[in-house]
């Protein structure tokens, strides 16, 4: 388990389970109403509820998965928890909510 940190960008406090040969888990607590990630909490609950994915050109794949009829709920912003990466969400009716991470 990480050190825990907040994450003021989106008002939350990460905390990563890691584990050999396992996918990283990133928990999340809310830090007020005013995060980004209250209204996907308070419709899904405590449970997973998104995959992320680690790609080389973010601004690519946003384009791309925008041409696949992906919404993303945002605009790219860097993840304090993931060494200031550029972050994006995005959702599809058919697909769900997918995070994706800039390589760096």
């Amino acid at each position: 388990m990480s050190e825990s940190m907040v994450d003021t960008t989106q008002n939350t406090r990460i905390t990563f389970l890691s584990r050999d040969s396992f996918p990283l888990i990133e928990l999340v607590e809310l830090l007020g109403e005013k995060s980004l990630v209250v209204k996907t909490l308070d419709s899904v609950g405590i449970t997973p509820y998104h995959v992320c994915y680690s790609v080389k050109d973010i601004d690519a794949a946003v384009a791309a998965l925008r041409k696949e009829h992906f919404l993303p709920l945002f605009k790219l912003v860097e993840a304090i928890a993931l060494g200031n990466k550029k972050i994006c969400y995005l959702y599809s009716k058919k697909a769900g909510l997918i995070e994706l991470t800039e390589e760096k």
